[in-house]
């Protein structure tokens, strides 16, 4: 009996003594404010210095629009095209919707026609949402994209194009990190600066991961992570899965009857689209792409 109850103790004590790691816990929404709402909660648990947003740009906080016609939506250069040009490419695809052979044409022809794109915001209250989470909790607000590395500054003019500034309330300062960086574990550049962050399709989880180690004497205790694809989802989750920060992943939806319905379309109107572009593109610059 006294070796049983003096097991317990000693169990209890050193139950004691480990860290108390935090659940990652996992939202689905269609709806910015039920964020704003997530980061109201823990800015009063923690002080809202201490939550860190971080935001998807591509199908997360901005959708293209056709050039041609302002109040419609284009599926061209949105994830969901690039999937659908990834897979082609991956499959050996001889469809003639194929825009490009190699991975690295793929980047090179995303990274010149995405900057000509004109984005939209897509949810109606994201003006709301940004401004209580920077100006009345403020949190730490960030941009976080799976964009080339080489569309930073396309990425800012986009996101400055429909007043978004993520400068001031960046984790670290504005000038965030000078220059293309590789950390381990990337084998690819990303870049820091004014609050967004581009990762050259690598983990998004590490970077973050990367940037709470890169700034610390700003101490986070929350995170909320949003964006649409389920990859990214799931490496945010893997990355944080043992740590003591509490990590909340929204899967934004808002997007997804639209990603679906080109996923069962046959493209041809974006193949179009497509194809128009790279013939002004070789009439007005002498560019094929």
């Amino acid at each position: 009996m006294k070796k049983t109850l003096l097991s317990l103790l000693l169990l209890t004590s050193l139950n004691y003594a480990l860290p108390v790691y935090a659940k990652v816990m996992h939202f689905a929404t269609d709806d910015m404010t039920v964020v704003d709402k997530d980061a109201v909660a823990l800015s009063k648990r923690y002080t809202g210095e201490k939550v860190l947003l971080a935001y998807d740009i591509d199908n997360t906080l901005l959708a293209p629009i056709d050039n041609g016609s302002p109040a419609k939506n284009t599926d061209l250069m949105t994830t969901q095209w690039w999937d659908w040009q990834a897979n082609l490419i991956a499959t050996h695809s001889t469809s003639a919707s194929r825009v490009a052979t190699t991975f690295e044409q793929l980047i090179a022809i995303n990274d010149t026609v995405l900057p000509l794109m004109n984005l939209v915001k897509i949810d109606a209250h994201l003006d709301q949402t940004l401004h209580n989470e920077q100006q009345i909790l403020h949190n730490k607000v960030i941009a976080i994209s799976s964009r080339d590395v080489m569309l930073y500054s396309a990425s800012i003019h986009q996101l400055a194009a429909v007043n978004i500034d993520f400068s001031h309330s960046a984790l670290g300062d504005a000038s965030g990190i000078a220059g293309y960086i590789t950390p381990p574990p990337f084998t690819r550049p990303i870049e820091y600066n004014r609050g967004v962050v581009v990762v050259s399709g690598q983990d998004k989880g590490e970077t973050l991961k990367f940037l709470l180690h890169y700034y610390p004497a700003q101490p986070i205790k929350a995170i909320i992570f949003i964006d649409d694809t389920q990859a990214n989802i799931d490496k945010v989750s893997a990355a944080f899965k043992d740590s003591a920060l509490d990590v909340h992943v929204y899967l934004y939806t808002k997007e997804k009857a639209r990603v679906d319905a080109f996923n069962a379309d046959n493209k041809e109107h974006v193949s179009a689209q497509w194809r128009e572009i790279n013939a002004a593109l070789k009439e007005s610059f002498g560019l094929s792409i």
